[in-house]
This record gives C-alpha cells, structure tokens and sequence, in this order.
C-alpha cells in the first residue's frame, strides 16, 4: 500500500509540473511564433508589393527612350498660361502668309476647379479670299496646338469674305 500512496503523489505532482510547462513554456512558444508569422507574412506581402514596384519602375526605364520624344510633342500641344505669346505670333503670322486681315481677341485662361485644363478663349475677325481663308483654316488644323473651333462664321460680298472664329486653346 506503501508505494500506491507514493505513486498518486508523484503523478499529482507529474501531472502538475507537466500543466505548468504547457502553460508557462509551451503556449508562450506557440503565441509567439503566431506573432512573428503574422510579422512575416505581412512583411512578405510588403515585399511583393515593393518588388511589383521595381519591375514597373524597369519597364518604364526601358520604354522612357521611346515616350520621350512622344511627351516633349505633348507639351507643345499646350499654350503658356502664363503669356501665350507664341500662340498669338502664330496666328498673325499664319494670316500674313495666307494674306488675311485678323482682328483677334481672347479671354484670360479660365482655370476654375472643376475644369480638366485650363484654356483661353480666342475671338477671330478675318476678311480676305475664301481659297485664303481655307488655307488659314487648314494651317490651324494641322498647327502644333490644342484648338477646338467653337463656332464659325462665313459671309461674303464683294469678292471676298468675312470670318469669325471662336476657338478655345488649351494651356498649361
């Protein structure tokens, strides 16, 4: 009877030692390594992530030689906000060349929030020849800038006509 009575104790106290290595030892283990591969997962995401980055960052240094000359066009495309100048030149030049009088007018760039692009408003006066007239419309067509021809008026008499444009052109 002796050794039962020694047996039960030394399970008890087994069994006990046992709980507190689950509880002390054990179960801090496993929260921490759920911690941590929490931390890495996360991380390893992070990482995808930056690596897309690089590899879209490649690729555009290796298309930017072809987009360059492609962009400096685009920029040309956009009238100074600032002193639209050169659109202004080109279009009395254009009128000399095409031999028409041009009495123009234009509107401060309208810059309001909830426009996409800025943009003035020109007012075109010409008379001259109706072949003249074409040609100076055709120079507009094809010219280096954003124009987009509200309204057109043509009247004739005499043997030669009268013009009014009103044209936005886009600035930047």
């Amino acid at each position: 009877m002796k050794s039962k009575n020694k047996v039960i104790p030394l399970i008890s106290i087994i069994f006990l030692l046992v709980v507190v290595l689950i509880v002390f030892l054990i179960i801090p283990i496993f929260l921490e390594i759920e911690k941590y591969s929490g931390e890495i997962i996360t991380e390893k995401g992070k990482l995808v992530d930056l690596e897309a980055k690089v590899e879209s960052l490649e690729n555009f240094k290796a298309i930017k030689s072809q987009i360059e000359p492609n962009l400096e066009k685009a920029k040309s495309l956009f009238v100074n906000k600032d002193l639209p100048l050169n659109f202004i030149n080109f279009l009395e030049k254009t009128s000399r060349d095409c031999q028409l009088s041009l009495n123009m007018s234009s509107s401060p760039p309208d810059g309001s929030q909830n426009k996409t692009w800025s943009f003035f408003v020109f007012q075109i006066r010409s008379s001259g020849t109706f072949p003249n007239f074409m040609k100076f419309l055709e120079k507009l067509e094809n010219s280096n800038y954003l124009i987009e021809i509200q309204s057109l008026g043509i009247s004739g008499g005499g043997g030669g006509i009268t013009s009014n444009i009103s044209m936005k052109v886009f600035a930047k």
